[in-house]
């Protein structure tokens, strides 16, 4: 019984130039990937610029921690041709990690590029401006520290004041205090001495009738 022929082996062309050796393209795509993601301690997230025929993808999908494998190809033709002829690569087309773009990779890196630059000059005048109000702020703070500071001195300096103006007030009513009571009693009393007065008087009076009286009898004798 004679053997069966090998498979057909595929070489791909793209523009009069081989592109890619299906019985050899291993030795380049392994040396092309894996020194790479080996080198990363946790590769996630891959970007393929290219490699329609599969091959890249498939050697990135090879690494468990990766999670995303995006690959962009401008040439929808090379890479359904690639998915339908060569068995090697299918499962990494059917893998769910790989996105798949057709689209210019150049200009999309281009324009990653460009998006790029212009968050990150998003991002400085976003710190620049951030930088300007927290000086301004803390400027605000300092200069507000400060009236806070004459606020607490000037209370204390209210609050002394205050304090002498209650002793005095205290000192004030004490001697008005002092002053009720002295006329008071004196109130309470004043007809009792204007009595005792009075009587006193009275008093004065007999006596220096008493003696007028002794002195004409003593003229007689």
């Amino acid at each position: 019984m004679e053997p069966s022929p090998p498979p057909p082996m595929y070489t791909v062309f793209g523009h009069g130039l081989i592109q890619s050796c299906q019985i050899d393209e291993h030795v380049y795509h392994e040396s092309l990937v894996h020194p790479a993601l080996l080198s990363h301690p946790c590769p996630k997230s891959v970007y393929i610029g290219g490699g329609g025929e599969g091959s890249t993808a498939r050697e990135v999908l090879r690494h468990k921690s990766v999670e995303r494998c995006v690959m962009v190809d401008i040439d929808a033709d090379v890479v359904t041709f690639c998915k339908d002829h060569l068995p090697e690569n299918a499962a990494a087309f059917a893998d769910p990690r790989l996105e798949l773009i057709i689209d210019d990779a150049k200009a999309m890196e281009a324009e990653a590029i460009r998006g790029e630059e212009d968050s990150q000059k998003m991002y400085e005048d976003f710190v620049k401006d951030t930088n300007t109000s927290v000086d301004e702020k803390t400027k605000a703070i300092v200069s507000k520290s400060d009236m806070k500071a004459k606020a607490e001195q000037d209370k204390v300096e209210a609050e002394t004041e205050r304090d002498g103006v209650m002793g005095e007030l205290e000192q004030l009513a004490n001697e008005n205090a002092d002053l009720h009571k002295s006329c008071d009693f004196t109130l309470k009393n004043f007809e009792l001495r204007q009595k005792a007065r009075d009587d006193e008087v009275a008093a004065l009076g007999q006596s220096k009738a008493v003696f007028s009286g002794a002195n004409l009898g003593m003229k007689g004798m």
